[in-house]
């Protein structure tokens, strides 16, 4: 995607997906941290698929 890379992992039992800087490099396996901007954030509705 350019400037970011998408990155999905399950996070309490979910498939969640979050962007990280594209210079980050990131394997399989490896532990990571994660935090957002809750200002920032997109949900979206687990039937309808549509954006909160």
């Amino acid at each position: 995607m350019g400037s970011d890379t998408l990155v999905w992992t399950k996070l309490g039992g979910q498939i969640v997906s979050f962007r990280v800087e594209a210079d980050k490099m990131l394997s399989n396996g490896d532990a990571i941290r994660i935090g957002f901007d809750p200002a920032r954030a997109s949900l979206f509705d687990a039937q309808s698929d549509s954006r909160l």
